[in-house]
């Protein structure tokens, strides 16, 4: 996304990427997504 590196979470690197379709969408991935969004706040939080 332009931008993006400006901002304070691109400058720390704590920017999370996760495919659109896991993301909009409800059905059988959506453990998964929950799954990678807990391990990734738990990354970013306990690095600092």
């Amino acid at each position: 996304l332009p931008g993006i590196a400006q901002t304070p979470a691109a400058k720390s690197r704590s920017v999370v990427s996760i495919d659109d379709d896991l993301l909009f969408s409800f059905g059988p991935r959506t453990g998964e997504l929950i799954i990678r969004l807990a391990q990734a706040f738990k990354i970013l939080t306990t690095e600092k």
